[in-house]
């Protein structure tokens, strides 16, 4: 029964020592997305890399959309500050950069923008193909409307003042209303399209 107990431990240490292995290797790019990745390498200005989802299957990105690779709780940079343009972010600043935009992609919920794009689309939905405009005319409005970054609950206060934090924050913010406003627009228009049809028919 002892020996039982052993074999079960020994398994069980295995077993979350492999999933800790993996859970501890990131790959942090400049859009602000973080992978969960094992068996990372580099070639070739490339990253390869392999997912919980694929063990079997590597994949690879190039090394211009990484910042850097976390392996362990130890950071390795792949971003470099390219000094041959003058506006070039230096190291830290796109650290900050990409941290925006990582607060904005987890935690920015454009909601009430996305129930407009829904009545704007709808709503434009008896103009017929003239209508198609509204959407798009809706999504540059709310594209070019700045979060006010004091009442934003995902950012981090701590970093508002630092003008590359917010810079991120509200480029993945604005990148998300756009997408955003375009697909529930273009659903709504559609909805509003069967809807007119529905009670044309009746």
């Amino acid at each position: 029964m002892k020996a039982f107990f052993k074999v079960f431990g020994a398994l069980i240490c295995i077993l979350s020592f492999s999933f800790q292995s993996f859970s501890q290797q990131k790959l942090v790019l400049l859009n602000g997305k973080v992978l969960q990745v094992q068996d990372v390498h580099r070639a070739d200005n490339k990253i390869f890399y392999k997912t919980s989802k694929q063990p079997e299957k590597e994949k690879s990105m190039t090394e211009f959309r990484v910042f850097s690779i976390e392996n362990m709780g130890i950071e390795q940079l792949v971003y470099f500050e390219d000094t041959t343009f003058e506006d070039g972010y230096t190291v830290e600043q796109m650290r900050m950069f990409v941290e925006g935009q990582k607060d904005a992609r987890e935690k920015f919920k454009p909601t009430f923008i996305s129930i407009g794009s829904v009545l704007v689309g709808a709503g434009a939905a008896p103009f017929a193909i003239w209508g198609l405009a509204a959407p798009a005319i809706y999504t540059q409005v709310a594209g070019a409307i700045n979060p006010n970054m004091e009442k934003q609950e995902g950012a981090n206060k701590a970093y508002l003042s630092s003008e590359d934090y917010v810079e991120g924050y509200m480029k993945r913010a604005r990148d998300m209303k756009i997408q955003r406003t375009l697909m529930y627009g273009y659903s709504g228009f559609v909805l509003g399209v069967a809807g007119l049809i529905i009670f044309i028919a009746d």
